[in-house]
C-alpha cells in the first residue's frame, strides 16, 4: 500500500493518539547489562553497556550515551494493519514535520542476521536548533507487533550504531523447540478473592480433555495464551497461568502472577457491563 504524504499527516495523529491514551504496559521486558529483552513479541536488542537508561513512554525504551547522544529508542505496538514499510513512511513525515534540509540516505527492504525480514531507513535533517541530526532505523514485523530500532546521532550514523540498530533478534518459533509438557490437574487453590473452588469433576466437564489443552497451550500448539480460568456454576474449577504467553523455554505452568496487564480489554469489559445496567435499569443517563 503506497501512501502519500498527505495521507501520513492523517494516519500519524491516529497512531499517535494510540501510543499515548492506550493503557499502559504494552512494552515490558528485563534488562541485563547493554541488552533489552522483550516478552511478547521475545525479541533482543543489544547496545553499549555504558549507556544510560533514558525515562521514556510504555511503549518504548530508551537508552544514550552519557553525554546523550548517541541514543537509542526502541518502539513496539500492534500493527493494526500497518506493514513495515507505512511506518517507515510515517517516520519519515514526522522528521518533515519537525525538521529542514532533510535527506533520506536509504529506505529499502533489508533482513536482519537470522534472516527475517526488516525495512532499514537512514534520514538526515536540521533540527529547529540549527543542529544537524540522524536517525538509522531498522523496523521488523512479528506476530501482529511492529518492533522498530532508531540510533541517533549527531552528524553521520557510524557503522558500529548501525550493527546497534541490526542486532535486533527474534526468538526461534515454538515449534522448532517445543517438547512435550507434563500436566496434572489440580483444584485451584482457595484463596480470600470470594471465589469457592471445585474439582473439575463436580460441574461434569471432562478433566482429560481440558489437561490435553493445557498441555498444548504449554507446548506452545496453541499460542499467545497468558492464562486459563473456568468458572461453572459459580465456582472456579480450572486456573492456569502460562510464563511469557506460554514461553516453551519456561517450561512449565507458573502460579496465578500478581498483576497483569490487561490493555484495552477493560473497555470492552466495562462497555458490557454498562449496557446490561442500563437495559436492566439499574442505570441511568
Amino acid at each position: 500500500m503506497k501512501l502519500s504524504i498527505g495521507v501520513h499527516y492523517v494516519m500519524l495523529p491516529l497512531l499517535l493518539l494510540f501510543i499515548f491514551c492506550s493503557e499502559p504496559g504494552a512494552f515490558s521486558g528485563r534488562l541485563e547489562p547493554g541488552k533489552y529483552v522483550n516478552g511478547f513479541p521475545a525479541f533482543s536488542v543489544t547496545y553499549p553497556e555504558s549507556w544510560r537508561i533514558v525515562p521514556g513512554s510504555p511503549f518504548d525504551f530508551r537508552a544514550a550515551d552519557p553525554e546523550g547522544v548517541p541514543s537509542i529508542r526502541i518502539v513496539a505496538f500492534p500493527a493494526m494493519g500497518m506493514s513495515i514499510k507505512d511506518y517507515t513512511k510515517l517516520s519519515i513525515s514526522m522528521v518533515l514535520q519537525s525538521g529542514k534540509d532533510i535527506t533520506v540516505k536509504s529506505d529499502r527492504e533489508s533482513k536482519l542476521k537470522n534472516g527475517v525480514v526488516c525495512r532499514e531507513s537512514e534520514i538526515e535533517w536540521t533540527n529547529n536548533l540549527g543542529v544537524r541530526r540522524s536517525a538509522f532505523l531498522v523496523t521488523a514485523k512479528e506476530k501482529g507487533i511492529i518492533i522498530s530500532v532508531t540510533l541517533s546521532d549527531k552528524g553521520t550514523i557510524g557503522a558500529n550504531l548501525k550493527k546497534v540498530a541490526y542486532s535486533l533478534q527474534f526468538e526461534k518459533k515454538a515449534e522448532e523447540r517445543a517438547v512435550p509438557v507434563s500436566y496434572q490437574y489440580k483444584i485451584p487453590m482457595q484463596t480470600d478473592d470470594g471465589w469457592e473452588t471445585a474439582h473439575l469433576s463436580e460441574t461434569g466437564l471432562d478433566e482429560q480433555r481440558l489437561s490435553d489443552l493445557i498441555r498444548r497451550i504449554a507446548d506452545g500448539t496453541y499460542k499467545n495464551i497468558h492464562s486459563v480460568l473456568i468458572f461453572k456454576n459459580g465456582k472456579l474449577v480450572l486456573e492456569e497461568y502460562f510464563p511469557d504467553g506460554n514461553d516453551i523455554a519456561a517450561k512449565a505452568i507458573v502460579p496465578p502472577p500478581e498483576l497483569h496487564s490487561l490493555m484495552s480489554v477493560t473497555k470492552s469489559f466495562t462497555s458490557t457491563l454498562i449496557g446490561r445496567q442500563r437495559r436492566g435499569t439499574l442505570l441511568t443517563f
